[in-house]
């Protein structure tokens, strides 16, 4: 019901020019992707336009669960391993998965939504060789997408909207090989921070193609202060970080004593930061025990639109290179 007197399509990047007549607005949308569309300059009240790939038709079998089109209350389920959980578009699934053993899968186009579970995540995944796929996650109470020793994964395509305390996107926790495509993540707190509080080293974490938008939090990406392992070879590119009001966009912290090496920050496009300073390399905030380090930091290709900005680095820091 608003008049419309101007609109723009996010991230720019993209290039999509969109047009209106009175209260019609037309976007031109060349390809599959997630968009943003900002009426009147508003980044606070947009419309995501998420254009996904044609649905694949839902598999049958034995290990096989199907939500069709229609409201759902399946509750908290925890998967056996080979399991598939498909969420077909028009569906609206209220639960939440536990996602401890081998090859599962959740995709689709529907939406998985937690109202009715409080306190726990959308997918707590301790699994191995899982993929989720397509689906969007609205609404969560704590994290969204939990990876506790997760191992050998992918996330493809998959739309997080959260405004709630805590919300985190997605948070590989001592995993490794995991591969975050593609995605799209407006959450209150942070949206993709590696930890390592479970035990055991976090690497081999990639971020690719992502659009990321932070209403507060701590950090658009990095590393959070629970843990105290070892992370390594970690890799975003091609990423947009739009309009986001956290403290840092990129951002590191290393309480009790761990060492974070070999990170590349690469062909990552910023626009409209609201928050304290683009770069936070923190070996000692919040230090719970003793200071970590960082070491072999390098920001590649790194744009930014926005007033000047700040960035810092403090503490036990060694070869960080813009």
């Amino acid at each position: 019901n608003r008049s419309v007197q101007s609109v723009k399509v996010v991230p720019t990047n993209y290039g999509v020019t969109p047009t209106f007549s009175g209260n019609v607005v037309t976007v031109p949308i060349p390809h599959w992707g997630k968009y943003e569309l900002q009426i009147n300059g508003s980044e606070e009240s947009p419309l995501y336009l998420c254009a996904n790939p044609p649905e694949e038709p839902a598999p049958t079998g034995q290990n096989v669960t199907v939500y069709g089109p229609g409201i759902h209350f399946p509750g908290r389920k925890t998967l056996p391993a080979g399991s598939t959980v498909w969420l077909q578009a028009g569906s609206v699934v209220h639960g939440s998965f536990v996602v401890p053993n081998a090859d599962c899968t959740i995709r689709g186009r529907g939406i998985l939504t937690n109202t009715l579970s409080s306190g726990q995540h959308f997918l707590e995944t301790s699994g191995t060789r899982f993929r989720y796929e397509g689906i969007l996650l609205n609404d969560s109470t704590p994290f969204n997408i939990r990876l506790p020793n997760a191992s050998f994964g992918t996330i493809d395509n998959v739309k997080i909207f959260s405004h709630r305390n805590n919300s985190d996107g997605i948070d590989p926790t001592s995993a490794h090989d995991i591969l975050i495509t593609n995605c799209l993540l407006r959450n209150w707190d942070d949206a993709i921070t590696l930890k390592s509080d479970p035990g055991g080293p976090n690497y081999n974490i990639t971020v690719r193609g992502c659009f990321l938008a932070t209403d507060f939090g701590w950090r658009s990406f990095g590393f959070g202060a629970e843990g105290g392992n070892e992370s390594y070879n970690v890799l975003m590119e091609n990423c947009d970080i739009m309009h986001a009001h956290s403290k840092h966009c990129f951002n590191t912290e290393t309480p009790n004593n761990p060492l974070i090496r070999d990170w590349i920050i690469r062909n990552v496009r910023i626009e409209n930061f609201h928050g304290y300073s683009l770069t936070g390399l923190d070996s000692a905030s919040r230090a719970i025990l003793l200071e970590g380090r960082i070491r072999n930091i390098l920001f590649e290709n790194v744009a930014f639109t926005g007033p000047q900005m700040p960035s810092g680095l403090h503490g036990d820091i060694d070869g960080v290179t813009f």
